[in-house]
């Protein structure tokens, strides 16, 4: 059995940053105020997600 690969915190907040943009261009793509609201949830929550990976980084 192959050891499990070591887990790197940089990669995983890019990927999460990548999310946060996604959102966010959704965002503003989105017409109904409602649609707007879950998106600024959804991008809020990628972006904080990616902020504690890349603390954790250092």
């Amino acid at each position: 059995m192959t050891p499990p690969r070591a887990h790197r915190p940089l990669a995983t907040a890019a990927a999460w940053l990548l999310i946060c943009v996604l959102a966010t261009v959704a965002l503003i793509l989105t017409t109904p105020a409602w649609g707007k609201t879950l998106w600024l949830i959804a991008a809020a929550a990628a972006l904080s997600t990616a902020v504690q990976y890349a603390r954790r980084a250092r």
